[in-house]
């Protein structure tokens, strides 16, 4: 049976994440005090398979996917999948006080006024932010479109593995950053995980997310720009993105170095409206004290420099092997080739976080 609770967990998942450019697995081994990596692995995608979230392409991601699972040995496994993009709401609205029942009785009628869809058509979870506090009550709304998720559970079913779970992928985020770092006891963090075609936001406070949002951009734009200015295939023009240490830096400065500011200045200024908007609309106006990047795109040159710049709090890059103990050579990689692939990982690796 597939489970659809975006703020609730479970045993002993593989995760699964579907990017634009690419289908990520990891299965993670935990006892209680130490993970470790049992296996992980990547399947690059070609051409509009997904687009924005959204399946364009089943039976390649299908075979993809099959071919992913039966190359690192996860297939018969119990799976977690997320969700992204506009296909899902995450919101949190204000209601009166109400005792429990009448909490329960009443909720999906409000979240029906607060989601753009019939509420026939979407999956809803939802969670109390402040249950203590008088006066009113503040509860998180999760919503994911039916449809999708029903398309991405017969993606995983048909290519071998028992689809249990589906999250939001900015919720997986959360997932590892709360087992690996810990949230702060006081303050807001953002989690921004910088994707080929999507950056996701999640803001957390007191550990509870209070805000996310999706933006459509990530490191797909400057890779092409790089590729087609400077008549380059997409994998050189990966490489120059992230300054490769097998790269001349004076020839990626001097190549790349003015479509960089260019794209990461659109993208940073999308980054700066979102924590600016929280920041104003806060339940407790606590603004954002500090930024953690993940993803593919986070290791674009110049991109931290300018984050910190623009948004004056410190940005660190997230580790998602942070004490987790790990043999890249078991999975047929060099270091280089790891660092690449390590921020690639880190929604896979909430995902298979995953616990009751």
């Amino acid at each position: 049976m597939l489970r659809v609770n975006f703020l609730q967990g479970f045993d002993g998942l593989v995760g699964i994440d579907f990017g634009a450019d690419s289908i990520k697995v990891v299965e993670l081994e935990d006892d209680g005090q130490k993970l470790r990596l049992k296996k992980c692995g990547l399947a690059s995608l070609t051409g509009d398979c997904i687009v924005d979230g959204s399946v364009m392409n089943m039976a390649q991601a299908q075979e993809e996917l099959h071919n992913l699972l039966e190359r690192v040995g996860l297939l018969g496994r119990k799976a977690a999948f997320g969700v992204s993009g506009h296909n899902t709401i995450v919101k949190t609205i204000s209601l009166p006080p109400m005792s429990q029942e009448e909490f329960d009785s009443s909720i999906m009628l409000e979240a029906a006024g607060h989601i753009p869809y019939d509420i026939e058509e979407v999956y809803v979870d939802v969670q109390i932010i402040n249950p203590n506090v008088e006066g009113q009550l503040d509860v998180l709304l999760c919503a994911a479109k039916r449809d999708v998720v029903n398309e991405y559970a017969a993606i995983v079913r048909k290519a071998g593995a028992e689809p249990r779970v589906v999250d939001v992928n900015g919720f997986a985020m959360h997932n590892l950053f709360e087992r690996l770092y810990g949230f702060p006891q006081s303050g807001a963090v953002a989690l921004i995980d910088l994707g080929a075609s999507m950056t996701s936001i999640v803001i957390v406070r007191n550990g509870v997310v209070e805000f996310s949002r999706d933006i459509m951009l990530g490191g797909m734009l400057l890779t092409e720009q790089i590729q087609e200015k400077q008549k380059l295939d997409f994998q050189k023009a990966r490489d120059y993105q992230v300054a490769l240490p097998s790269l001349n830096p004076e020839t990626i400065t001097k190549q790349v170095s003015q479509l960089t500011h260019r794209v990461v200045s659109v993208l940073v200024t999308e980054i700066q409206r979102s924590l600016e908007f929280f920041n104003v609309t806060s339940v407790v106006r606590q603004k954002v004290s500090k930024v953690y990047i993940t993803g593919g795109a986070s290791e674009t040159i110049g991109l931290i420099k300018e984050l910190q710049e623009r948004l004056e709090i410190p940005v660190e890059r997230l580790d998602c092997f942070k004490g987790v103990e790990i043999d890249a050579n078991r999975f047929g990689m060099n270091g280089i080739e790891f660092a690449l692939v390590k921020p690639t990982l880190a929604v896979a690796m909430g995902l298979a976080l995953r616990r009751g």
